[in-house]
């Protein structure tokens, strides 16, 4: 594997763990996020960290403040509804498009990523359940007809 891509793939881990804490929960807003402690935590550079963190900061996870270093953010009820208002105009014609094209082997895939996510719920898994549910923005209107 050459150098690039091995740092791709830790920027992904990196990223998919930091992202999954902040979406778990386990991470709550306005939590103050170190490049320092961050980098001894992962065993990487501080540049390696704020380039996963300038990646979090450009999808609004985080906010990166002057002198301050990055922030989870703090989202409001009304910045939530209008994101899902939003999120459900888009994804009920990604459904309906999807659901003219849709191959056997596709549903049969959206199939089983549904039951892996009932089963998450079930487990009181929410972190997994709540992946699970975005692994496929037209699961629910798909296999719900």
């Amino acid at each position: 594997m050459s150098t690039g891509k091995a740092q791709q793939g830790k920027d992904a881990n990196i990223y998919e763990q930091v992202f999954d804490a902040i979406l778990e929960q386990r991470l709550i807003p306005g939590t103050r996020l170190s490049e320092d402690k961050l980098g001894q935590l992962f065993g990487v550079s501080r540049t390696i960290v704020r380039t996963v963190l300038q990646r979090l900061a450009f999808e609004g996870v985080v906010e990166i403040q002057r002198h301050q270093g990055a922030i989870i953010a703090r989202t409001t009820a009304e910045q939530a509804r209008q994101v899902f208002a939003a999120r459900k105009a888009v994804e009920l014609e990604v459904v309906r498009n999807a659901c003219h094209h849709i191959s056997a082997a596709q549903l049969e895939h959206l199939r089983a990523l549904e039951q892996e996510e009932q089963e998450a719920r079930g487990q009181q898994d929410h972190g997994r359940a709540l992946r699970l549910s975005g692994s496929c923005t037209c699961t629910g209107g798909v296999l719900r007809q």
